[in-house]
């Protein structure tokens, strides 16, 4: 808390009450009239010479007059932060009229600034002896003592925070608490160590980069006080290197704790953390580049359950990365959780959004679509190249395209396989519908039974035909509807122009009728002789 000179009557900036020599009351007036125009270095100045005048002044300047200029010269420094020098003046004015009651307050307000409460409440007593009714500086006294119970609170509370049984609740709290604190008390190392100490607990990236950016501040200001930096700082600035996924940084503050104290129990276990992590995510990176992919989903899984949850940047990676092997593995629900995951921690995550997109397109039902669909616009907001936002656009007008024909026929539902499956997959998948469907089959079912599976039966062989080309199959994939995969000029979403594939996908007849007889004489259960499909 610093005295203001918003206007032209402060409170605090004592004016000449009788001229007792020209040039001490013209430097004091001189420097009132810089003060008032906030221009503290050249009211310092009058300060001191009319300070320098009184010595020299005859007769003597009144100790209240010398008292005045005195804590003026404080009020100046306190408004350029130079707090030691602003004491000694408060204590030189006391000196010159113990009476002066502004000096006390003065003197008051700047402790409480650097956080020195004790002295703080000793000065307003000091001030009180003189003047034991002044309602405003016994409520200013009773201010600091409830700025020290906010501060206790506040490492109560971010004691709590920590450990096994610690929570977020604790240490956001602890952040309202020591904040109320700065709001008096600015220049306070200590409540300023704590608030950087409460936003890491807090945790997000806004509270550790603001962390980050304390850190820096108070390493500063230790450098510049001739100080050592104190464990508990390097630790915070750790922390928050950790979480910004600069491990290599981190590792350097944690090195330099243990140098100057080798059992610090928090350095020590946070270097064995970032350790351990490293060491799991490369393992889990190896199996993914000798694509042993389910090897690398249990080590990806075992460096997230590693991983603390305030290190939000290196587990939106870790989820990330994991999705990328349940995508090799074809895993796509899994593949979108865990997308979803990394997207929770950082919404503007771009391949997450893309690779989520992906698979939902690839589960292929219409809400998947649809989120798919939003996962593509919101990435063309991201991306910064015009390469980058050509390819989004063009996977975008594929997603709307099957987000319209979700709910109709789907081919790759008729088969039962997924929208990436292989062509030995289709064709596995075809050759066992055709079996079970083939209207040989059905000579004990009724006639609507038999109406329905020759129905199926058809689009069965529909959409082998379709999906065992990969020319149809892309002209499919890209929109075209399955009516009109054979007229060049159908464009997706077209008219049905007809179909000229036959009801049996292409499949010849005696061939297909040579499975069915081979199935019915046992080869289909796997005895000996049956026909072996290729």
């Amino acid at each position: 808390m610093s005295p203001s000179a918003d206007n032209d009557d402060d409170p605090m900036i004592e004016e000449d009450e009788e001229d007792n020599g020209i040039s001490f009351s013209d430097h004091k007036e001189n420097g009132n009239n810089a003060y008032k125009k906030k221009e503290y270095k050249d009211a310092i100045e009058h300060y001191t010479l009319a300070i320098d005048a009184a010595t020299a002044t005859k007769p003597a300047v009144e100790p209240s007059q010398l008292a005045a200029v005195y804590s003026n010269r404080a009020a100046a420094r306190t408004m350029l932060l130079m707090y030691d020098k602003a004491l000694e003046d408060c204590n030189a004015a006391i000196q010159a009229d113990a009476k002066f009651l502004k000096a006390h307050w003065r003197k008051g307000k700047i402790l409480t600034t650097l956080g020195r409460l004790d002295e703080a409440v000793r000065a307003y007593s000091m001030g009180l002896v003189h003047d034991p009714n002044d309602s405003k500086a016994l409520k200013e006294k009773e201010d600091v003592k409830k700025l020290q119970q906010r501060y206790d609170l506040t490492k109560e509370l971010l004691d709590k925070s920590t450990g096994p049984n610690g929570n977020k609740k604790n240490a956001r709290q602890a952040l309202m608490q020591v904040e109320v604190v700065l709001a008096q008390a600015p220049n306070w190392y200590d409540a300023q160590l704590l608030q950087l100490r409460a936003k890491v607990a807090v945790g997000g990236p806004n509270n550790i980069d603001q962390a980050y950016a304390l850190s820096t501040k108070l390493l500063r200001r230790n450098a510049d006080g001739g100080n050592a930096s104190s464990a508990t700082l390097l630790y915070a600035r750790a922390t928050c290197l950790f979480y910004q996924g600069q491990q290599d940084d981190a590792m350097k503050h944690l090195k330099q704790i243990l140098a100057g104290d080798p059992d610090n129990k928090e350095a020590f276990a946070l270097v064995k953390l970032i350790r351990q992590l490293k060491k799991q995510k490369e393992a889990a990176d190896e199996a993914y580049k000798a694509r042993n992919y389910e090897s690398a989903v249990e080590k990806y899984t075992s460096a997230i359950e590693t991983c603390p949850s305030a290190n939000e940047s290196f587990l939106s990676k870790l989820h990330f990365n994991r999705a990328a092997c349940h995508n090799a593995l074809r895993n796509h629900k899994d593949c979108v959780a865990d997308c979803t995951a990394a997207l929770k921690i950082n919404p503007e995550y771009t391949k997450a959004l893309l690779r989520r997109a992906a698979s939902n397109l690839l589960i292929g039902g219409k809400p998947e679509c649809e989120q798919a669909i939003r996962d593509y616009e919101k990435a063309m907001d991201l991306v910064t190249t015009e390469e980058e936002e050509r390819d989004i656009r063009t996977k975008l007008r594929s997603a709307k395209i099957q987000a319209k024909r979700a709910g109709k026929t789907d081919l790759y539902k008729m088969l039962g396989v997924n929208r990436d499956a292989t062509d030995n997959e289709i064709k596995k998948a075809y050759r066992k519908l055709a079996l079970k469907l083939h209207p040989d089959r059905q000579t004990n079912a009724t006639e609507k039974e038999k109406e329905e599976a020759e129905a199926k039966f058809r689009q069965v062989n529909l959409a082998h035909e379709i999906l065992s080309d990969p020319a149809k199959r892309q002209r499919y994939d890209e929109g075209v509807d399955e009516q009109d995969i054979d007229d060049p000029h159908a464009t997706p979403g077209g008219h049905h122009h007809g179909h000229g594939g036959g009801g049996f996908g292409g499949m010849d007849q005696e061939m297909l009728f040579q499975m069915f007889m081979q199935q019915q004489m046992g080869g289909g259960r796997g005895g000996g002789g049956g026909f072996h499909f290729g």
